[in-house]
């Protein structure tokens, strides 16, 4: 299955610098996807679970969730501080 996303990449970019965040991800609320509401966000747009990665710090899934849940569209911007803590 592919995605087409129609995006402005100059925002994502300038949310992403501004926000100081070491990931910005674009997520939809399509529903029928695969990772269909994997990622849990607050009022500040911060995404605060996701079912898509691996829990290495013992967050628990919230119950009753009333925020924003969205899936994944596949765009990720990263800090390049970030990609070097992995190696």
């Amino acid at each position: 299955m592919d995605t087409l996303l129609y995006a402005d990449l100059e925002k994502f970019i300038r949310q992403h610098e501004d926000g100081g965040a070491m990931a910005t991800i674009i997520l939809t609320t399509k529903k029928g996807v695969p990772n269909e509401g994997a990622f849990f966000v607050d009022e500040g747009n911060n995404v605060v679970f996701s079912k898509e990665v691996r829990n290495k710090n013992d967050l628990v899934e919230p119950d009753n969730w009333s925020q924003f849940r969205g899936s994944s569209t596949g765009t990720i911007i990263f800090k390049t501080d970030f990609l070097r803590q992995r190696e």
